[in-house]
């Protein structure tokens, strides 16, 4: 039989093993599904949000307004501003692209993008304006009907009163999104010790919890406008510069409130670590690669600085019943980081005095997180891995986009959660428990 494409066979990439798995198992793995979130946004709240924004004809919709507080969702106002906003976006890309100093490629991708968001964004607007009614006026005049509710009656949304209702709706998506932790136990497909590399296995004795949440956005142009005005300066700009660069430096108190706000990010991925019983935790330096594309390099030590610092100090302040917690920090220099972040939390003080003050060993590796997790379910060591997300994962219901087809830049640590584990079993409708 003739080959339909040159190259090596499956079973040259995947070997020749088999991963079986009973339905009465897969069934028990999305019954395991829970979400953990921050004390400001109920349980109930957010499961009803995400009646909205996981219906996939307003997908690239919500996407589009993801730094837009959901209060001004559907406000024409609000969005002519969006639609003013990304074609000022076109315009300065194509300032960039008659810049022949500039990778002119990798702007004419933002271009097709910014395009396409710009014909979804009219194609609102103009639903807002018909007089007749239209699939998008439905669903925003519910999604109106819903908000008017929170503020009405509170309590029935899991608000303790009128104003933490409010103050929750003028949150956006990239806010809120930071406070969530969808969690599920799964399995790994693949090996990769003893010569293995992403070879097809057979299934652990014990599963794995997978813990998926996500940073700070500083990539995404609208999510970086929106959160670095948080916490970052920004001089005057020349004509041409993107709205979401040059922010260079702290504002007054920002880092410690940066990590406060993370604080708050990783005590969801702990407790979404107790409720499933998980003793050994594979962590990822989550939010401190592309996450911080925007931010100056000048201050992403800090910024890094205050991740990790985070995480210690949560792991002083409580006992979340974790035996072990094994953390790649990526880079070397951002091991060094690391490393100077937990000797300042426990007050720069000798290991034998310093770990009566962990609730936990923190064993600071270079190691694969995937496969260090899977071998932690091979010895039934009730293993939990970091799952770095984003946005579009945790809040819009979708995973590992580009996994069939990604390549490069489009094929990151969660198209290759998605392709090698059971983890897409979560999000199959976000279900919350």
């Amino acid at each position: 039989k003739e080959k339909m494409f040159d190259g090596p066979s499956a079973v040259d990439i995947y070997g020749d093993n088999e991963f079986r798995i009973t339905i009465g198992e897969l069934k028990r793995l999305i019954q395991s599904t829970h979400v953990s979130t921050a004390s400001t946004i109920p349980k109930k709240f957010f499961s009803d949000l995400l009646r909205f924004t996981t219906m996939k004809s307003m997908q690239q919709t919500w996407s589009i307004h993801r730094a837009c507080p959901l209060i001004k969702f559907g406000v024409l106002t609000s969005e002519l501003q969006i639609l003013s906003q990304l074609e000022s976006d076109d315009r300065s890309i194509s300032l960039n692209m008659n810049n022949t100093s500039v990778d002119v490629g990798a702007w004419r991708k933002k271009k097709d993008t910014i395009t396409s968001q710009i014909q979804c964004q009219r194609n609102l607007v103009n639903c807002l304006q018909a007089d007749e009614t239209n699939p998008i006026k439905t669903v925003i005049g519910q999604f109106e009907e819903w908000k008017h509710h929170i503020l009405q009656f509170p309590y029935e949304s899991g608000f303790s009163s009128a104003a933490d209702g409010k103050a929750a709706i003028e949150l956006s998506l990239t806010e809120l999104c930071t406070g969530v932790c969808i969690s599920q136990q799964g399995y790994f497909l693949v090996d990769g010790c003893d010569g293995d590399h992403n070879q097809l296995t057979s299934i652990t004795p014990q599963p794995v919890t997978f813990l998926s949440a996500t940073g700070l956005d500083f990539r995404n142009p609208s999510s970086t406008v929106l959160e670095a005005s948080k916490y970052f300066k920004r001089p005057p700009q020349p004509l041409g510069i993107p709205r979401h660069t040059g922010w260079k430096g702290f504002t007054h108190l920002a880092l410690n409130m940066l990590k406060e706000r993370l604080k708050e990010t990783y005590r969801t991925i702990f407790n979404s670590a107790k409720y499933h019983g998980a003793k050994n935790l594979s962590m990822l330096p989550m939010g401190l690669g592309m996450f911080l594309q925007n931010v100056h390099p000048d201050d992403r030590g800090a910024v890094r600085g205050a991740y990790f610092t985070a995480q210690f100090e949560l792991l002083t302040e409580s006992d979340w019943g974790i035996d072990a917690y094994y953390l790649n920090c990526g880079l070397p220099e951002q091991r060094a980081i690391a490393e100077e972040c937990l000797e300042a939390v426990l007050g720069g003080r000798g290991s034998e005095a310093a770990m009566a003050h962990l609730s936990c060993d923190v064993i600071l590796h270079c190691c694969d997180a995937k496969f260090l997790a899977a071998e932690l379910s091979k010895r039934c060591m009730s293993a939990a891995m970091l799952n770095p997300s984003d946005c579009s994962s945790v809040v819009l219901g979708l995973m590992g986009t580009y996994w069939e087809k990604g390549r490069g830049n489009h094929y990151s640590g969660e198209e290759d959660f998605i392709a090698h584990t059971t983890g897409s079993l979560a999000r199959a409708g976000i279900a919350v428990y």
